[in-house]
């Protein structure tokens, strides 16, 4: 399975170019300076990542059993990810325009800064995204450039989940009768 932060920054790339149909592309990590981005776009970025381990794991699914096992999900532990979002625009009002959508795209659950995001490449969990902040970075190079930006602050909380297949006990009048044994039971 990929790395949490990798699914993360996917998974939120492909969210806004979902939800924000003016975005041309993410970017994972920040653009390099000689790399060619198709403006509108979005770069993604995971500045740190911090795990606090469950004191006592708990059971949250039990998949299919086949004979005396099954698959079972433990939800071990909680991440939280601080994720930098950043646009860049051609221009001043192109900026504003869609950084007005990509706003209501992290806010869509009807709640200010918070939205919860399905993990698919994550056993189906969700994560809770929330937006903490936006900053315009305007300067002199930005405006020679014809690259206007506007990072985003958001902190991801996510369950960290443990699949493992393990041995189950069957009803054993279930069990005898599987291998051709009749049960009496007393009573």
């Amino acid at each position: 399975m990929p790395d949490i932060n990798e699914i993360i920054v996917k998974s939120i790339g492909e969210y806004l170019l979902s939800e924000v149909t003016d975005l041309n592309e993410y970017v994972d990590g920040f653009p390099e300076a000689n790399q060619d981005i198709d403006y509108p776009s979005i770069s993604l970025i995971v500045l740190s990542s911090k795990f606090e381990k469950e004191k006592n794991p708990r059971e949250i699914t039990r998949g299919s059993e086949v004979g005396n096992e099954a698959s079972i999900k433990y939800q071990i532990g909680q991440w939280e990810i601080q994720v930098q979002l950043d646009l860049w625009a051609s221009y001043k009002a192109q900026r504003s325009d869609i950084g007005i959508k990509i706003y209501e795209a992290l806010n869509k659950n009807g709640e200010a800064g918070n939205l919860a995001l399905q993990l698919t490449d994550y056993h189906n969990e969700y994560a809770n995204i929330t937006f903490t902040g936006m900053n315009d970075q305007n300067d002199e190079a930005g405006s020679h450039e014809k690259e206007w930006r506007r990072r985003y602050d958001i902190i991801v909380d996510v369950a960290e989940i443990l699949e493992k297949t393990e041995g189950i006990m069957k009803d054993l009048s279930t069990q005898a009768d599987d291998i051709g044994f009749n049960v009496i039971v007393e009573e």
